[in-house]
């Protein structure tokens, strides 16, 4: 993907989806297809088309602009959908369809929503996104499984977020009410996918196996406790690095950031950032646990501080315009308070 030197930061993102290996794999005789669209479409198609939004992006900035919430799942699915739109070769039939079970006169329950209905050329596609991020708590041969990864603020875990997939919502058009549905919209018989790229984070000292399920080619990062990154900012500190912390838009692709923007630390000043930022001073109270549950963010009541992403960035060599350099990301981590994960174990089911 660096190679297509995209420079709209959205275009970037669209690319990282499209390019990005899936995080697990399913047996050969599954009924459901693992979609990655490197794979599937080839490269060139993808990166002429990629360029062509990138010299004129409006169209891609105007429909994420539109999106119900700033949440990076949600801004990840509005990737997808710009891709089904406007890819030749797919046409968006739905998103977000909603599936009911009529309990009454006046009664009803949602038993779940098709992310995607689309067609792909001759073919229809029940198509399930996700974005997900876990790291390693294995300290053994042994523990090769998905249960072993958990999501950063300890809501979640690999394995109930596939079972969550592949048990419910890829069944949805088995049941007679998604039948229903799909029938309304005139669609006959769907064939079933599923596209979750995503980061799996590694300890950084220690040896944690990967699933036998999950992709070989998956991207990678580590996470590391708040006390060794601080070890870590003072043994690497040279001006041949810089640091930032990452917002949560920027989770996708690999960060690149322009030259003097007040984002990049040195060593010296992001060790005191991490400082600040897990101070006891800065614990999560109860405005912050309300603040949360306001944007529909769980919270898991054993952390005092929810984990950063934390990006070390080298310089590219000087450009040969009067222009700015860039600042490429080479490493992320997942930054932990110190307890992590002894009591970081999930609350929820998904």
């Amino acid at each position: 993907m660096n190679a297509l030197k995209l420079k709209n930061q959205t275009v970037r993102d669209l690319a990282w989806m499209l390019f990005s290996p899936p995080l697990i794999t399913l047996p050969a005789d599954s009924n459901i297809r693992v979609l990655w669209p490197l794979r599937d479409l080839g490269r060139e198609p993808l990166a002429d088309w990629l360029r062509g939004i990138d010299e004129n992006p409006d169209a891609l900035e105007a429909h994420l602009s539109t999106a119900k919430s700033p949440r990076l799942g949600i801004y990840f699915e509005s990737l997808c959908a710009y891709f089904f739109s406007n890819y030749p070769g797919f046409t968006l039939i739905a998103q977000n369809l909603q599936v009911n079970r009529i309990l009454g006169a006046s009664e009803k329950k949602t038993l779940g929503e098709f992310d995607f209905i689309v067609q792909h050329q001759q073919q229809f596609l029940h198509i399930e996104t996700a974005v997900k991020f876990y790291l390693g708590t294995g300290t053994a041969p042994q523990h090769n499984q998905t249960n072993f990864w958990i999501g950063p603020n300890a809501n979640d875990r690999l394995d109930k977020k596939v079972g969550r997939l592949l048990d419910h919502q890829l069944v949805l058009a088995d049941w007679p009410e998604g039948q229903e549905v799909l029938t309304k919209m005139k669609v006959p018989n769907v064939s079933k996918c599923l596209l979750m790229p995503g980061y799996l984070f590694y300890p950084e000292r220690d040896t944690c196996p990967t699933p036998d399920d999950v992709h070989q080619d998956h991207n990678r990062g580590r996470w590391i406790t708040f006390s060794r990154a601080i070890s870590l900012l003072e043994q690497t500190a040279s001006d041949k690095d810089q640091w930032c912390v990452l917002d949560k838009r920027l989770w996708l692709t690999l960060a690149k950031i322009k030259e003097g923007e007040t984002s990049l630390q040195d060593a010296a000043l992001m060790k005191e950032t991490l400082k600040t930022y897990f101070s006891e001073q800065n614990a999560i109270d109860n405005s912050r646990i309300h603040a949360l549950k306001k944007a529909r963010l769980k919270h898991n009541p054993r952390l005092t501080h929810r984990p950063i992403l934390l990006s070390q960035l080298v310089k590219e060599p000087e450009p040969t315009t009067a222009e700015p350099g860039y600042w490429h990301e080479q490493e992320r981590y997942f930054v932990v308070p110190d307890y992590w994960p002894a009591t970081a174990m999930p609350l929820r089911k998904t």
